[in-house]
């Protein structure tokens, strides 16, 4: 097996794979959520990791209009596996048309959402996915 820290790693070693005739025998596994043409050829990925920056902002805008209260220090669960759900949501992050309403995870909203890739998936599923 090889685990790989990001895409072009995995996409490497499976041209070494190739090149050694040994791809058959060798998984490989990387850690980003490639786009499809990538995804079909990695054996597992796990991503969600691009999706903090839009946590950060949504924790600035609170932080600005004073909507954050208590420690500013989060944990979160950020990796999923790759499936055919979250290969929509990496198509839609890299386009132009990204359309996830994010003020529903700002604590302005009464019922906000909590920030996962699980309440990502769902929002991005409301708009274009």
């Amino acid at each position: 097996m090889v685990w790989a820290a990001n895409d072009a790693m995995a996409l490497g070693a499976i041209a070494a794979l190739d090149e050694l005739n040994k791809r058959k025998d060798v998984l490989v596994g990387a850690i980003n959520w490639p786009l499809r043409v990538v995804a079909e050829k990695i054996d597992v990925t796990i991503g969600g990791h691009v999706t903090l920056g839009a946590l950060a902002i949504v924790n600035v805008h609170d932080l600005l209009n004073n909507y954050a209260t208590g420690a500013m220090h989060h944990e979160v669960a950020i990796f999923s596996q790759h499936n055919e759900q979250t290969l929509k949501l990496v198509e839609q992050i890299h386009s132009d048309n990204l359309a996830i309403n994010f003020r529903v995870f700002s604590k302005a909203n009464k019922n906000a959402l909590p920030f996962s890739v699980e309440s990502l998936l769902l929002e991005a599923t409301k708009s274009t996915l």
